[in-house]
């Protein structure tokens, strides 16, 4: 029996002495194929039988291309792990110092939805930049609105206070810092009661009372009945009344004065201003105008309904100066509207919008978006720490997760700081960039990770990088090169916003891959320093428990080896997964 025993011994022994030195074959066939790219062809003798003379040019050219690649890769890998320290200083001082650069620099951004989201070229820019200038053309305005609206309901009513709040809201809009040294360059104009001097043109029912509040007043205290007076079809000035421009959706009492309905033609036609303006060159010559006032008004009637008084204000468009105004008004109107906003009993309300409104929200929303950077930082930083824990204070890898995010990060602050410098302009699509690489600048640093875990703890940390970047340095490169050539090609596109867009990601993408085999590595090499002199993850300052060190001591190389294979987290539920899809059922 003891022979038996002994035989099958030394039979299992043999077996497994076999199975080693097929495993030591394979491994050396296998780094023989890796440092193949030595030799001028690699093909075998039987591929070469097989392959025809197309496909062996073709692998040895791709041989040729990859060589110099995968020593460029290495090269600087191994400068990055041998000199750590200075590596990550190097990496993250450059990166800054071109982003506060490019910011002091070339930085601007760019909000305007016309250059943002208009083709070029295209011939709607060609013609508005010859309109605006090379014809000569006088600028358009700037026009400014408000409304005065009660949430829909009927303002006619209650035209007396909602005529009032006009009169309010207007004064304080005109009576701004700039306005009146602006309307005095506006090309719309008319002329102010008051002073006599030219400014900005107004459209609003004030003009019933020749923009003065003393006449209403007046009418009010008298028991005039201003529903009358917004209902005429002419202003005091004989100018014919365009109700799209004062009031919105307006209908009038004119049901049993006209054997046909006005109400549907207003509905039809939006304005009376249609039937005056029909009439009103034929009555011009028989210098009858008011007849045409009249016999309009009593066939229309009184105005019974209206959802809005509107006030538009044309102000000149001369840049900096226009952009001044706007924003002082907007600024006092919009602190009036949170003051009706609060008043108890009160039904009207203020809207507001000017030109630079659209640019104002972009900008808004620019600078609404910036903490989400920071938010997506953190949570790749929890799900990196996550997939690098493990149980032990010395094994477990979670500061250099956070750094695998931190040389995404960097890689960002380059290329947002180059793209600065050389003038790109930064809009709100642009800010979809930290996104993208937070989604795709963190594979490479799980690639090399992973290959660098399965090379031979018993060498050095510099070594396993060199022989980890041989593994995969040329992968990570041509996932990289696909990347950046997708966007570099979507940089061709006509919309701007699109290939601003592109030419911000394409650079930092392959920055990305620059600050993985330079920053990241130098962090795996300090890393395993730290691993080596037993220092506690995330507490560097602090040496881990002796009861693991004295337990692995004991337990020899073998006990350390499985501790340093124990799988994290994420590994046991990838087992688990994948245990999961092998059951028939599932399958």
């Amino acid at each position: 029996m003891a022979n038996t025993k002994l035989n099958q011994t030394s039979t299992t022994m043999d077996t497994s002495k076999a199975d080693d030195v097929e495993k030591m074959v394979t491994d050396n066939d296998r780094k023989h194929e890796l440092k193949g790219t030595d030799d001028d062809e690699v093909v075998s003798p039987a591929s070469e039988n097989e392959a025809g003379p197309c496909s062996k040019a073709w692998t040895n050219a791709l041989i040729k291309i990859r060589k110099p690649v995968s020593n460029a890769v290495v090269f600087t890998s191994d400068t990055a792990a041998k000199n750590p320290k200075t590596t990550v200083i190097l990496t993250i001082a450059v990166a800054l110092v071109v982003f506060v650069i490019g910011i002091f620099t070339n930085f601007y951004t760019e909000v305007d939805g016309d250059i943002l989201f208009t083709p070029t070229p295209s011939a709607v820019l060609s013609h508005g930049e010859w309109m605006a200038d090379e014809s000569g053309f006088p600028s358009p305005p700037r026009w400014f609105m408000m409304t005065v609206h009660a949430d829909g309901q009927n303002v006619i009513p209650l035209a007396e206070e909602g005529i009032g709040r006009v009169f309010k809201a207007l004064d304080i809009a005109v009576n701004v810092d700039g306005y009146s040294d602006t309307c005095k360059e506006a090309t719309i104009t008319m002329q102010d009661k008051e002073t006599g001097e030219t400014t900005c043109r107004i459209h609003s029912v004030t003009r019933f009372w020749n923009y003065t509040q003393e006449p209403f007043n007046t009418q009010l205290a008298n028991g005039d009945d201003v529903i009358e007076a917004v209902s005429a079809l002419e202003y005091p000035d004989g100018t014919p009344v365009d109700e799209m421009q004062i009031m919105g959706n307006v209908e009038r009492d004119a049901d049993g004065k006209c054997p046909f309905s006005f109400n549907s033609l207003l509905n039809s036609h939006g304005s009376i201003s249609f039937f005056l303006l029909s009439f009103r060159s034929v009555l011009s010559h028989l210098n009858l105008p008011s007849v045409l006032g009249s016999v309009l008004s009593h066939f229309l009637g009184k105005i019974v309904s209206a959802q809005t008084f509107i006030i538009n204000i044309a102000i000149p468009e001369l840049e900096d100066k226009a952009l001044d105004v706007e924003e002082n008004m907007l600024d006092i109107l919009l602190d009036l509207q949170d003051q009706w906003d609060g008043e108890a009993g009160s039904v009207f309300r203020l809207e507001v919008f000017g030109e630079r409104s659209f640019d104002d929200e972009f900008n808004r929303a620019i600078i609404d978006d910036i903490p989400l950077v920071p938010l997506i930082f953190i949570v790749m930083s929890l799900f990196t720490c996550f997939v690098f824990y493990k149980r032990d204070w010395v094994y477990s890898r979670c500061m250099l997760g956070f750094g695998a995010v931190c040389s995404v990060l960097f890689s960002i602050i380059f290329g947002y700081g180059l793209l600065f410098i050389i003038g790109v302009p930064f809009t709100s699509m642009t800010q979809v960039v930290p996104f993208v690489m937070f989604g795709i600048g963190l594979d490479d640093a799980f690639i090399i990770w992973g290959a660098y875990k399965r090379t031979d703890h018993s060498k050095t940390p510099e070594e396993r990088i060199h022989i980890t970047m041989e593994e995969v340095g040329v992968s990570i490169f041509v996932t990289t090169l696909t990347s950046v050539v997708a966007f570099s090609l979507g940089s061709t596109s006509s919309v701007p916003a699109v290939y601003w867009l592109c030419a911000y990601t394409a650079p930092t993408i392959a920055l990305d891959f620059v600050y993985q085999i330079t920053f990241f590595v130098a962090l795996i090499v300090l890393d395993e320093r730290r691993v080596a002199k037993r220092k506690r993850d995330c507490c560097t300052c602090f040496a881990a428990p002796a009861g693991r060190d004295a337990a692995t001591a004991e337990g020899g190389v073998e006990e350390e080896e499985e501790f340093k294979s124990e799988e994290n987290g994420l590994d046991r539920f990838m087992v688990w997964f994948s245990d999961f899809l092998m059951i028939p059922a599932v399958k």
